[in-house]
């Protein structure tokens, strides 16, 4: 939380845009991708739309705990959300998900 916002925004954009070059002069980055999601990640800051980072900036951290998790591997593919407090779960709620290995884009509902 001590780094400029702008300076985390910007180099963001820069490995998404590589990625986006990437992924159009070779397919396997898109399955590359999907098969590095399995796992748990912590959610730290939110970009939001641009009508969003006009009227509170570009980044926001995120204040308590929150988890995504995904599995790539079991069929269908699943995905976890969950908030914590400390490591005690507050709330969770999971469902299906897929990956559009086109588009590079996951699409999931929540049971």
């Amino acid at each position: 939380k001590s780094e400029d916002p702008d300076a985390v925004y910007d180099a963001l954009a820069e490995l998404e845009s590589q990625m986006r070059k990437a992924a159009k002069e070779d397919e396997a980055v898109a399955q590359t991708t999907l098969q590095n999601l399995t796992g748990s990640w912590r959610l730290i800051f939110t970009t939001g739309t641009a009508k969003t980072q006009q009227q509170r900036g570009r980044i926001n951290y995120f204040p308590i705990k929150a988890v995504q998790s995904f599995d790539t591997t079991a069929s269908p593919m699943t995905i976890e959300n969950g908030i914590y407090f400390g490591n005690w779960p507050a709330l969770r709620f999971s469902g299906t998900m897929d990956f559009d290995l086109q588009k590079r884009r996951l699409e999931f509902d929540f049971d």
